[in-house]
């Protein structure tokens, strides 16, 4: 019999969700201030914007896939449409630009990280 059950895997999925939520907060963070500590850095990482769209880009399939699998076992509605929310917010983030980024990435970022706990925990009863 196969180790991995699809709780198992559900779970990982919500797992990978919450670290790149924690990787978006982080970058948010931190980023700004090596940029301000080490200003010849700058030209050696990636920038902003880019690195913005690529978690972006992970983090949508991840998180669709883990809230979806959450709700289809479990019926918890309130879970996918907190990660709904919070990926509608980490996209507009992209919009709004350089000036108003930071705060609405973190808000995104909470809610989605707020989503696959509820889902976590949801699938661990």
């Amino acid at each position: 019999m196969c180790s991995s059950t699809p709780s198992r895997r559900a779970g990982l999925l919500d797992r990978v969700g919450m670290m790149l939520g924690g990787v978006c907060l982080v970058h948010c963070l931190a980023l700004p201030l090596l940029f301000a500590l080490l200003p010849g850095i700058g030209g050696l990482l990636p920038g902003h914007h880019f690195v913005h769209i690529l978690l972006l880009a992970i983090a949508m399939p991840i998180s669709g896939l883990a809230l979806y699998n959450g709700w289809r076992r479990r019926g918890d509605r309130l879970a996918p449409v907190m990660g709904g929310i919070g990926l509608m917010v980490l996209s507009a983030a992209l919009i709004v630009g350089e000036a108003g980024e930071t705060p609405i990435t973190m808000t995104g970022s909470l809610l989605l990280v707020a989503a696959h706990i509820r889902n976590w925990r949801a699938l661990a009863r």
